[in-house]
């Protein structure tokens, strides 16, 4: 489910991409200029792509409603797609590991032994 997720991810990111340069536009609150925010996305995705997900957070800020995507470019459809699938992805990437003995994220040493 990850990894096809993260496919899906990347593709839309990409097409995002294409859209950022292009865009006239040349400030937001977060970035200088259209060409600031295409490097910075360029870079995520390099990083995406890398198995790096230490950008995830930031992806999902350029593209909350109304931030950098919408001053940029504002194409609410692929926008809102792509934020839905940060999300999922961000949620799948952070589910919480369990032990093996009784599915317990809290249980410490002494808990074992109990």
């Amino acid at each position: 489910m990850k990894n096809k997720l993260k496919q899906e991810l990347i593709e839309e990111l990409q097409k995002a991409l294409v859209l950022i340069r292009k865009s006239p536009k040349n400030w937001s609150d977060h970035f200088i200029s259209s060409n600031s925010f295409y490097e910075a996305m360029k870079d995520a995705i390099k990083r995406l792509k890398a198995n790096d997900d230490s950008k995830i957070a930031s992806l999902v800020s350029w593209f909350m409603p109304t931030y950098d995507w919408d001053d940029f470019v504002g194409d609410l459809e692929l926008g809102n797609k792509i934020f839905k699938l940060l999300i999922q992805y961000n949620t799948v990437i952070n589910i919480p590991k369990t032990d093996n003995h009784n599915n317990n994220v809290n249980q410490t040493p002494e808990d074992e032994i109990k």
